[in-house]
């Protein structure tokens, strides 16, 4: 059978996942979409599909768009990958995160990081020339209740993680520093505050 007719036959079973506000049809349609435009994706069993995009939609994710979620084939298997905007928006469906700022920092930027009781994070990137080699990244939550979060990891915290993940991912090679500011979101969203049903989603 088919990725489509697998996708198609079990649309009611993705609907249910879905939130309100995704039509079922969208949803499919943007899955297959993804699909195609990946060869790898095209040869994944069918049912690994199905179930990868079912882990999306109980999260709220259509796969491929905002950035939010991904469809990885992985030796004919398609795997869903959270990407570092669904951590953020997670955070925001919480009610208690008003915003998250991420970003990567060069070697010739100017940056002071305080930790301790009162925590501050000031970083300048340098806008005229050259900014040097990334020595870190960091993500900073602003809490509704006027508080903040500061996670800073260094380069060498980076690197480590991208190993234990399999680092030899495509998106590492063309995009380190998005790849670098999912890397420190990640980290910093196990101290943020999730709905009960998204937490279990992601812990799935």
């Amino acid at each position: 059978m088919s990725i489509q007719n697998v996708l198609v036959e079990n649309h009611t079973k993705i609907q249910a996942a879905l939130p309100s506000h995704i039509p079922v049809g969208d949803f499919v349609r943007l899955a297959l979409t993804e699909v195609q435009r990946n060869p790898k994706l095209a040869q994944c069993d069918p049912q690994s599909v199905f179930l990868a995009c079912m882990e999306a939609a109980r999260l709220g994710v259509v796969p491929g768009t905002l950035g939010q979620g991904y469809l990885v084939p992985r030796k004919g298997i398609c795997h869903f990958m959270p990407g570092y905007r669904l951590f953020i928006e997670l955070a925001r469906r919480s009610g208690e995160v008003r915003r998250v700022d991420a970003e990567v920092v060069h070697e010739n930027d100017e940056i002071v990081y305080r930790q301790g009781t009162d925590p501050a994070l000031e970083h300048t990137p340098k806008i005229t020339g050259d900014r040097g080699k990334a020595i870190g990244a960091y993500a900073i939550a602003h809490m509704h209740d006027g508080g903040i979060q500061v996670t800073y990891m260094r380069l060498e915290e980076i690197e480590k993680a991208r190993a234990a993940g399999g680092g030899n991912s495509p998106a590492w090679k063309d995009w380190w520093g998005e790849m670098a500011k999912k890397v420190v979101i990640k980290r910093a969203a196990k101290l943020w505050p999730l709905a009960v049903d998204d937490q279990r989603a992601l812990d799935r």
